[in-house]
């Protein structure tokens, strides 16, 4: 009987190991929700979750700006922008004056504008590819348009 017990609350207490949540799924109830924002060629919104992760791994090719600096997490919201093709685009207005950071995955260079008209007084350099990193304390928050010269 003893015995027949023992492994009863063995195969019971599996069971109730196997049922029972685990730590992760916990974690992973707050799934991070990623959106494509409606009318808005390449912008998407992340909340929740662990957004950043999320973000970097939405940017899967092309070039994307992010709204925040690496491992800022203090809003529980960020925007994301993929450059749509090569030649010169402006941002978005929705993420004008948001960029902080920036993950080139292709092998063109984005040169990087303050104002929407591209004239060499709003040039704030360019980023290369393959890069990825934050923007500079010059650019950050001020990018308004890119040419993608590919």
């Amino acid at each position: 009987m003893r015995k027949r017990f023992a492994a009863l609350l063995t195969a019971g207490t599996a069971a109730l190991a196997l049922a029972a949540p685990t730590t992760a799924s916990a974690v992973n109830a707050e799934e991070t929700r990623v959106t494509k924002v409606p009318g808005v060629e390449g912008l998407y919104e992340f909340r929740g979750g662990d957004h950043l992760a999320a973000a970097w791994q939405q940017c899967n090719g092309g070039t994307c700006f992010f709204q925040h600096s690496y491992g800022n997490e203090e809003d529980p919201t960020a925007r994301m922008w993929v450059v749509p093709s090569c030649g010169r685009h402006l941002v978005p207005r929705a993420f004008e004056d948001r960029a902080s950071s920036v993950w080139n995955r292709t092998p063109t260079t984005i040169w990087m504008y303050k104002d929407r008209n591209y004239n060499s007084g709003s040039y704030m350099g360019s980023w290369g590819g393959w890069g990825q990193g934050n923007l500079a304390a010059h650019q950050n928050d001020r990018l308004s348009a890119v040419d993608a010269r590919c």
